[in-house]
């Protein structure tokens, strides 16, 4: 995910925190690889998702 964001230009929490705030909430579409479907194993939405799940 690093090589992700650091292409994107962002390489910081401030920068990271911006980029959500200027891109809104699916910030994370807009990022090759991060933004990917769902479905897909090991996509940061899915791996949010399930952890939240879990802990119910």
């Amino acid at each position: 995910m690093t090589k992700r964001l650091t292409a994107e230009r962002i390489t910081t929490l401030g920068e990271l925190v911006a980029y959500c705030n200027s891109h809104g909430g699916s910030w994370w579409r807009s990022v090759p690889r991060i933004g990917a479907p769902s479905e897909r194993p090991g996509c940061l939405a899915a791996s949010s998702r399930a952890s939240a799940w879990d802990a119910s």
